[in-house]
């Protein structure tokens, strides 16, 4: 019976072990040292408080601090009430980014919406990091009535009356 619990254990030690290894990737991906690296000069556009309907476009500098040319390739929000698209036109620099040069990220938050809001936004590159995010963040107030069915309170025609004032008594 003593060999069967040796077994056991030393069967259970061995998956283990293996299940570790085997939960550790090993990165053979290599750094190139002469790559671009892309900078914000921020972490987050804050918007503020803004009326509803307003204007929703900012802009996001960045800088590359690499050694190589910058490329964005792609940048998106992350749901559709964020773009960085002006129609098909991309808004972000298209041309190489040249080593300690700045490029313009241009993105757009849909201000129809009511309520604060919290954003990502995903920029794409050939940089060291190659996927890197900022935030964009406000608040929407809520559209103002249009006047159309607006309850108006207004005083009755004619003299007021004056109600009478009633005074308790004490007991």
């Amino acid at each position: 019976m003593l060999s069967l619990k040796k077994i056991i254990f030393g069967s259970f030690l061995l998956v283990t072990v293996i299940s570790a290894l085997k939960a550790q990737p090993v990165s053979t991906e290599l750094i190139d040292p002469m790559a671009a690296d892309l900078k914000f000069e921020k972490d987050t556009i804050k918007y503020g408080l803004l009326e509803n309907d307003a204007d929703g476009w900012r802009t996001m500098k960045f800088k590359n601090t690499g050694k190589s040319p910058l490329v964005i390739q792609n940048v998106h929000g992350e749901c559709g009430c964020t773009t960085a698209k002006d129609g098909d036109t991309k808004t972000w620099t298209q041309e190489p980014v040249a080593p300690g040069k700045w490029g313009t990220i241009k993105v757009h938050f849909d201000t129809k919406r009511t309520g604060p809001f919290v954003k990502r936004v995903f920029v794409e590159s050939n940089a060291k990091n190659p996927k890197m995010e900022f935030m964009i963040k406000g608040e929407i107030k809520a559209p103002k009535p249009n006047g159309v069915n607006t309850p108006t309170i207004s005083p009755a025609p004619g003299p007021q009356k004056k109600l009478p004032s009633i005074k308790a008594k004490k007991p």
